[in-house]
């Protein structure tokens, strides 16, 4: 009985101490692939030497990371009357609907469903909410701001895909403008999001590109991706600006590969850092599998 006893304690000992490795095997990997303080020194000292400046905090860590996809749901009748139930209002018959050429003569037309000087218009991939009704020239607390398109996003039926959105503000003094992205792996899907442009009487504007997103089933591959320190040693490859550049942001994120990861139903999705530069309309991506810039 003593001898019992003793040997299941043993074997309690033995798997503790598995455990135990097993935690902190798990941490020195995930140590290692952070920036160190004197990497991120000496790549902020290169770039300054380049007039190339950076007012932010660097993305630290790379651990590898998997690849995912993304398909943009087909658009459905029965879908478009919910959002526009959920918007405008829960009867049709108070929405004039109609249909609006597109810029693009082989696109198809876009809908449009108008109640009250507010409009729901789908236009190919795109949603678009307006209210003419808003005055646009009052600015509003970030904290309010966030708690009205948290309550859009409940409304339209979105809260379980924005549960941990990750927030960009693009705000400025005259106009509060937010963008939530979903997360993929726990980074921000930057081909999936709601762009709020938000006042004291509500919404403006808000610009929904929803996606769906999965990984591959078939391939669970980790893939190494390259430090933000080697990505930004590069960076000037692909600037044309007038010295001094100005980074103001870099998120590491997913982005679609374009045509280069397109099958019939999906996009291919890669970690990339996002990296928004004073001057240009545009942000750059960087394939962090690559480090090569996604066009």
């Amino acid at each position: 009985m003593n001898a019992s006893r003793v040997l299941n304690r043993l074997i309690q000992v033995f798997l503790a101490l598995n455990i135990l490795l097993l935690a902190m095997n798990g941490t020195r990997i995930a140590a290692s692939y952070v920036l160190s303080k004197d990497r991120i020194t000496n790549i902020t000292s290169i770039l300054e030497e380049r007039d190339i400046v950076m007012d932010i905090p660097l993305p630290r860590t790379f651990i590898p990371r998997r690849k995912g996809a993304i398909s943009i749901p087909e658009s459905t009748a029965e879908g478009r009357e919910k959002i526009v139930k959920s918007i405008l209002s829960p009867n049709l018959e108070d929405i004039f609907i109609s249909s609006q050429t597109n810029s693009q003569g082989d696109k198809k037309p876009s809908r449009v469903y108008t109640k009250n000087g507010a409009t729901v218009t789908f236009s190919q991939d795109d949603i678009v909410y307006r209210n003419v009704n808003v005055d646009q020239a009052k600015p509003i607390k970030l904290s309010k701001a966030k708690r009205i398109c948290k309550s859009f996003i409940n409304k339209v039926e979105l809260k379980k895909v924005f549960k941990n959105a990750y927030i960009e503000d693009l705000s400025t003094p005259d106009e509060t403008r937010l963008i939530y992205y979903p997360r993929f792996e726990g980074s921000p899907v930057f081909d999936s999001y709601i762009y709020f442009r938000i006042t004291r009487d509500g919404i403006a504007e808000a610009l929904m590109h929803m996606a769906k997103i999965e990984a591959f089933k078939s391939i669970n591959t980790r893939y190494t991706i390259y430090p933000i320190d080697i990505v930004l040693f590069g960076i000037e490859d692909n600037l044309d600006l007038q010295k001094p550049v100005h980074i103001t942001n870099i998120v590491l994120g997913y982005h679609s590969l374009g045509e280069e990861g397109m099958d019939i139903l999906q996009q291919e999705i890669v970690p990339a850092y996002k990296i928004s530069i004073e001057g240009l309309n545009e942000p750059l991506f960087v394939n962090a599998y690559t480090n090569k810039e996604i066009k």
